[in-house]
């Protein structure tokens, strides 16, 4: 006899959420070595230079930005052929207005083409921005409630995966330092291994850099905090064991997450974390009315554990967050370089002095009075001035490249200049080989605090005065490092930042503004703030007795850690993608939650 199946649901499919598992869970895992030709010995600032690798970011590229344009084809279907009355949620609007500004700024851009193909440790072209909006709204239009556990579960296999990569890291047995992850990263190019600006024990997953990891870290937490503390509130559904063995999990990669964060020494992630918990406090709050002395026992618990654990590892987490913060105005020995018609000028300790070669071919240095200083021969073609003030300065003369150069030197630092050229004006002979302009970029807000976040004041310094250029529509995707002054060579000198190109503003919030503009970032700034208050709203009165509501709450939470993240981290290929998925599926959750109108708690 056969028992009847009517009133049994019908299995249902999950084929619809293969693109947004393979953004959380595979996207961030793949790293193959990419040779190409970074196209920016154009530039003064870049060394010459026509094959770079990649291991991190360049495929990870590929593969979203693939999956993107499956994800639009699809949504092309169900928004117009299917599903032509549905209704799309508020934050989409702005968010549309961020991509069409995004793509407008690229279309205009004077450097268009970095902007379609992605540039040199970026590969965020435009292709990759509207590829995280067309993930948001594939997200919100295509997860269900009954979606949510299974999406979940593949995002914890996910994570699981680069907690097991940065605890093997931490613990110095690399996978891509082993012979065998060399090999496989390596494969098809001439390369057969890698070389690793980090030192043996760093963690930085594959996420590129160890920022990323803190940036991730604060993303992800919070989802694992909710799977733990609202345990009881299961999928009805599913398996009761099912639900324990989700829950050892979460708890099992929340220590991993955490050993992970502190060995990547990613100041931002800690600080991020630190935000997420302070939200998860106000959140819960109204929670804690009848039994208040919970609520105070928790924070006594978590700033317990934060104390012991700072003391445990030598207070490495508080003297992270006070460096990240500690940035005392600062005055430099080498104040000033100036290029004037007839000489070049060093302000050096508050006494100026003067620069030039003459037309017989010799050096002349003089004060700031017009007195000639005299010169004592040194070594080779060296001489140093025989003046107190300027004993730590020598000066040389020396043909390069049969231009008649002088060399000054101060301290460790050689600075090279001459007139002997077809503008009889002075250029500057930079590290790279090439003779160029040289110039002192404007600085705003942080200047002479430079050092503030270990070293990003300089970067924010001499970012805030680019916006003013792009009010309505930005540089383009992609082109940061070729609108930023990497020819402040005295800046760069100063800040230590001599040899490397400056390919991110390392805050978010910049890095919007400058590439797609002020009007831009206001736009993706309202998609975020509409979705905030409203989280903020819903999650303050509903009842956590679903699923859905737990994993919500966890992605509100864990998009305010990314977004404290941002003030230090910029957008990167990364991690975006599994925030960008996320909000989606956040968004989503916050619609069916209010739909089903669930009753505030007494």
């Amino acid at each position: 006899m056969k028992i009847s199946q009517a009133n049994q649901k019908p299995k249902q499919s999950h084929y619809h959420l293969i693109p947004l598992i393979f953004i959380l869970v595979v996207i961030p895992l793949i790293s193959k070595a990419y040779m190409y030709d970074p196209k920016l010995s154009q530039f003064d600032w870049f060394p010459y230079a026509t094959e770079m690798s990649d291991v991190f970011l360049y495929y990870k590229s590929v593969f979203f930005t693939i999956t993107a344009v499956i994800m639009a084809i699809l949504i092309l279907g169900k928004r117009f052929i299917e599903d032509r009355h549905a209704i799309t949620a508020i934050e989409f609007y702005p968010l549309a207005a961020y991509a069409a500004l995004a793509l407008l700024s690229t279309l205009f851009s004077k450097y268009r083409s970095f902007g379609f193909s992605g540039i040199y440790e970026q590969f965020e072209s435009i292709w990759v921005l509207l590829g995280y909006c067309i993930a948001a709204y594939y997200a919100y239009l295509f997860v269900e409630q009954d979606d949510i556990a299974y999406l979940i579960r593949w995002f914890l296999v996910g994570i699981a995966l680069l907690t097991i990569l940065g605890v093997t890291q931490a613990l110095s047995h690399d996978f891509f330092r082993s012979e065998l992850g060399q090999k496989i990263v390596t494969s098809g190019t001439k390369y057969q291994s890698l070389d690793f600006t980090f030192e043996e024990d760093r963690v930085y997953m594959s996420l590129y850099n160890p920022n990323y990891v803190g940036s991730y870290t604060a993303l992800v937490f919070p989802i694992l905090i909710c799977l733990l503390l609202f345990f009881k509130t299961g999928n009805p559904e599913t398996n009761k064991i099912i639900s324990i063995l989700e829950s050892i999990a979460a708890f099992i990669i929340i220590a991993g997450l955490c050993f992970c964060l502190v060995k990547s020494a990613s100041k931002s992630g800690i600080v991020a974390v630190a935000g997420t918990f302070f939200l998860f406090f106000l959140v819960l709050i109204p929670r804690f009315k009848k039994y208040w002395y919970l609520g105070i026992l928790a924070l006594a618990v978590m700033a317990g554990g934060i104390f012991f654990a700072d003391r445990a590892l030598n207070h490495l987490l508080s003297d992270s967050i006070k460096n990240l913060f500690s940035g005392e105005k600062t005055t430099y020995p080498l104040e000033n370089i100036a290029i004037t018609e007839d000489d070049v000028v060093f302000t050096y300790l508050g006494n100026t002095i003067h620069f030039r070669i003459t037309e017989d071919y010799d050096l002349e240095v003089t004060d700031e009075t017009g007195t000639i200083l005299p010169l004592e021969k040194a070594e080779s073609f060296s001489y140093t001035i025989a003046d107190e003030r300027f004993s730590d300065i020598s000066v040389s003369q020396f043909p390069i490249e049969n231009h008649m150069s002088m060399g000054i030197r101060i301290f460790d630092n050689t600075w090279y200049f001459s007139n002997d050229n077809d503008t009889q004006t002075y250029q500057f002979y930079n590290i790279y080989g090439k003779w160029t302009d040289f110039k002192i970029a404007p600085s705003a807000l942080f200047t002479g605090r430079e050092s503030i976040a270990t070293g990003r004041g300089y970067i924010w310094s001499r970012t805030i005065p680019l916006l003013k250029h792009y009010i309505l529509l930005g540089s383009g995707a992609d082109t940061f490092s070729i609108i930023y002054p990497n020819d402040d060579y005295l800046g760069m000198y100063n800040s230590g930042y001599t040899g490397q190109t400056i390919t991110k503003p390392h805050n978010l919030y910049l890095q919007i503004g400058v590439q797609t503009g002020i009007l831009s970032l206001i736009a993706f700034l309202a998609f975020y703030l509409i979705y905030f208050v409203s989280s903020f709203l819903l999650y303050t009165k509903c009842r956590l007795d679903s699923y859905s509501s737990k994993i919500g709450l966890g992605i509100f939470v864990g998009s305010f850690g990314y977004m404290i993240s941002g003030i230090i981290n910029d957008s990167m290929i990364t991690v975006a993608p599994v925030f960008w998925a996320l909000m989606g599926i956040g968004i989503s959750i916050n619609m069916q939650l209010k739909n089903k109108k669930y009753p505030a708690e007494n």
